[in-house]
């Protein structure tokens, strides 16, 4: 009998150690779930985050381009206003308004806070500062106006900035 009692002691002693090794199994199989659930929160997040920061930057280039157009239009105006001295018009400084001959237009890469540039607000948007410069004529048959036209922009949610540069050529009738 006593040889009966040992066998079974040694059996409810194995069953208690696989027990205990399903649990460990269980144990490792909650924490890879929960690290792959962390992982994917954490990615869309981040894709969120992305997403919002793209629509920023979005709505800051579409306040340069349309502080661009509207600028343009100004110039065309004062082109027409002028009626031909352009030059003595556009030095303006406190407009944003610079004469690319006079040697003091702003550089746009390295564009100082303190420079005098042109404010314009489009709707909620913050104003958009910006310069004109006058090139002058160029070279070609038509005799052109050149104007190079740098607009610093805002958007509402980051505060995302943007940086456009255009050039236009405005040809005299």
């Amino acid at each position: 009998m006593s040889r009966l009692h040992a066998s079974h002691t040694a059996r409810v002693a194995g069953a208690a150690c696989q027990r205990g090794a399903a649990l460990l199994v269980v144990m490792i199989f909650l924490v890879v779930a929960a690290l792959l659930g962390t992982a994917t929160t954490l990615g869309s997040v981040g894709g969120s985050r992305d997403a919002s920061l793209w629509s920023d930057r979005q709505r800051a280039v579409f306040l340069a381009d349309t502080v661009a157009a509207q600028v343009e239009s100004d110039i065309r105006t004062l082109a027409q206003e002028t009626s031909g001295d352009l030059a003595a018009a556009m030095r303006v400084p406190t407009q944003g308004y610079y004469v690319r001959a006079d040697g003091n237009a702003p550089d746009w890469m390295s564009w100082p806070a303190d420079s005098a540039t042109g404010s314009r607000a489009v709707g909620n948007f913050p104003a958009a500062r910006y310069f004109v410069v006058y090139e002058g004529a160029s070279p070609g048959a038509a005799g052109g106006l050149l104007f190079t036209l740098a607009i610093r922009s805002r958007a509402q949610v980051n505060g995302t900035a943007a940086v456009v540069l255009h050039s236009f050529e405005l040809i005299p009738n």
